[in-house]
């Protein structure tokens, strides 16, 4: 490699000098990530590093910066995109609880109602064809039975829609706190990322490649929607077997 320096070089390197050598810096290694002097590159240390000129270490590196600066940017987007989707289905799961809870309640009511009625045509009919109160009585037992199966099945729908509902919200808020700490994380890396960017060779080339390695494992962290429950999985079947057995 050749030691003299091109009017680049020198414009870049012309204040900063190898504090060994008291030479110009010239050159980068990159496996060490220093800058270097031609006397340093002489050495045995670097003798088979892979070295080259400052301002073509610091394009390289302006580059890989830049990429991940874009994707930084485009994380950002989708993060915030994600909050707001979370905060919105947060009011929404609330409004779907209450109309699920009504239309559980609406159903109840009305199976009871029909539970009521199917029991006064059949006494009518016994009383009309029958006489044995042992028969009659032993109806009016079944209908009970049917119709505190039917309370007890109304009453662990509405604690499992409960449940379901707290625990969807508990994902969802965390999923908000995680997501709003993402956001927080990719904005200081863009901020950093775009100082980065502007920087001159010499301080572009400081800690580069550490910076890379951390840029590039903040990146790789997962934004998604938070997995939530179906509220209809709250609904017991079985009301319809109930009719069937008292006729």
């Amino acid at each position: 490699m050749s030691k003299r320096l091109s009017p680049q070089l020198q414009h870049i390197t012309e204040d900063a000098c190898c504090e060994t050598h008291l030479e110009p810096i010239q050159l980068f290694c990159d496996v060490d990530q220093i800058t270097l002097c031609s006397k340093c590159f002489q050495s045995q240390e670097h003798k088979h590093h892979m070295v080259c000129g400052i301002q073509e270490a610091a394009e390289n590196y302006r580059k890989l910066f830049q990429e991940i600066l874009n994707t930084s940017r485009e994380k950002l987007e989708a993060a915030k995109s994600i909050l707001t989707d979370e905060q919105e289905r947060m009011g929404m799961i609330q409004e779907e609880e209450q109309n699920f809870r009504r239309m559980i309640e609406s159903e109840y009511s009305m199976r009871l109602r029909l539970l009521n009625e199917e029991c006064e045509l059949n006494l009518q009919r016994e009383r009309e064809c029958v006489s044995d109160l042992n028969l009659r009585e032993g109806l009016l037992n079944q209908v009970i039975k049917l119709a505190t199966e039917l309370e007890e099945m109304f009453q662990e729908m509405l604690q499992r829609l409960s449940h379901v509902g707290r625990e969807n919200m508990k994902k969802l808020k965390e999923n908000e706190a995680r997501v709003s700490e993402q956001i927080c994380s990719l904005q200081k890396l863009t901020t950093e990322l775009e100082k980065k960017c502007g920087e001159g060779a010499l301080a572009l080339l400081k800690n580069a490649k550490y910076s890379l390695e951390r840029s590039r494992s903040l990146l790789l962290e997962r934004l998604e929607p938070a997995h939530i429950t179906d509220l209809s999985l709250c609904h017991i079947r079985g009301f319809s077997s109930m009719f069937r057995v008292l006729q």
